[in-house]
């Protein structure tokens, strides 16, 4: 069974479209500075941005949601990045 969280934020700047705040969640990934969550995929809808794909260990999944929980006018995060081991893969 595959856990998801969606993470409530609060409201910090004026409110943004979709668009920029994918735009921003892509970069805040891409910059994160893992490889493997700069490779994680994200949908916005009403502020909710969803992030997904596969990662190696739990850590990284945490880093993911963290990244995204701290760009401004986010509304939630659902985190539905699953945790596969390499040798798993």
């Amino acid at each position: 069974m595959l856990a998801t969280f969606q993470t409530p934020t609060a409201q910090r700047g004026s409110v943004v479209s979709d668009a920029a705040l994918l735009e921003a969640a892509r970069s805040a990934l891409q910059n994160s500075g893992y490889r493997a969550v700069a490779k994680l995929r994200c949908e916005v809808k009403n502020g909710v941005v969803t992030v997904s794909g596969l990662v190696p260990c739990y850590y990284l999944k945490q880093i993911a949601q963290a990244v995204i929980q701290r760009l401004e006018d986010v509304a939630g995060v659902r985190n539905l990045v699953v945790v596969r081991s390499p040798a798993y893969s």
